[in-house]
């Protein structure tokens, strides 16, 4: 009899237990976070030691304020045929305007495709090869993240890389 009335007594507690969480939190004694036009600013007093080390290709911090990384582009394999040289794409995140920069671009021409994350193409258009330095217009393309396309006119993809709008 007195295992079951232990039992009935304890049983309420189950439905207020919690478990554990693994999202980020710290305990401290201040801290705060601050935004300007070109920055942001976050701090946490309380911890004592955190250090930073990079080897110039991979970085390894401790503590709670760790930075979060934006991946914008994929790197491919080193290749000297390369039918599209060197690509770069400014700024990153973009509001109206972006940028295509080539060089030693060896094609007739290649496709720019935009590409929502559904799969919809939002832009197409064609960079000849005279062409240096190609503008994408933003305006009508919603906030979000979006994959920008190069394929070659033979149907080769060739390179990504991943934009922001804001």
């Amino acid at each position: 009899m007195k295992k079951y009335l232990i039992l009935i007594c304890t049983f309420p507690f189950f439905f207020f237990a919690k478990s554990q969480s693994a999202s980020p939190q710290v305990i401290a004694t201040a801290g705060d976070y601050f935004v300007g036009t070109n920055m942001s600013l976050s701090w946490t007093l309380g911890e004592l030691i955190t250090e930073t080390v990079t080897d110039g290709t991979y970085t390894l911090t401790q503590g709670f304020q760790q930075p979060h990384y934006n991946i914008s582009s994929i790197e491919e394999p080193k290749n000297n045929n390369n039918p599209l040289g060197d690509i770069n794409i400014y700024p990153n995140p973009v509001a109206d305007q972006l940028n295509v920069s080539f060089k030693d671009m060896n094609q007739k021409h290649v496709t720019i495709a935009l590409i929502d994350m559904n799969g919809k193409i939002l832009i197409n258009d064609i960079a000849e090869s005279t062409t240096s330095v190609k503008q994408l217009v933003m305006t009508n393309v919603a906030k979000g993240n979006y994959v920008l396309r190069f394929v070659t006119k033979d149907g080769k993809f060739t390179k990504s890389f991943k934009v922001v709008k804001y």
